[in-house]
């Protein structure tokens, strides 16, 4: 299982990057634009979660932002998603069944809390790893 980071801030990718390798043994894919990462989910099978900030800047893509990378994955895989962003999903028509929709989904809030961020991963690689019988134990 691999985790896909969109952020149009490397600061913040990075960050959120950086965060996952240290405690889990686990491949990090970055986008900064929602095309970018749209490009990524046609292209690599392998992830398992999606963590996106909401809103993106234009950035000649578009204007795909974390709902449109929401919607997207929607149609398709329904990959648990996580929204990174100040913005709360009932702000937003896409999102209105956001925890239905998949149940790990999550939202985390900006700045966010790390145990609870850490637990909330933990949870979607152990799903993953119940779907595809993996022997890989999470720490």
């Amino acid at each position: 299982m691999k985790i896909l980071v969109v952020d149009d801030e490397e600061d913040v990718r990075e960050i959120i990057t950086d965060f996952i390798v240290e405690n889990f043994d686990i491949d990090v894919l970055q986008a900064s634009t929602g095309m970018e990462a749209i490009n990524c989910l046609e292209g690599e099978k392998e992830i398992g979660l999606i963590i996106a900030d909401y809103n993106f800047p234009d950035l000649g893509d578009g204007g795909v932002n974390g709902g449109g990378i929401y919607t997207f994955n929607l149609g398709n895989e329904n990959i648990p998603f996580f929204l990174f962003s100040a913005e709360r999903p009932e702000d937003h028509q896409e999102l209105d069944s956001f925890k239905l929709d998949n149940p790990l989904n999550t939202i985390i809030g900006k700045p966010y809390d790390h145990t609870f961020t850490k637990e909330a991963i933990k949870k979607v690689i152990i799903a993953a790893q119940k779907r595809d019988k993996g022997s890989k134990t999470v720490t």
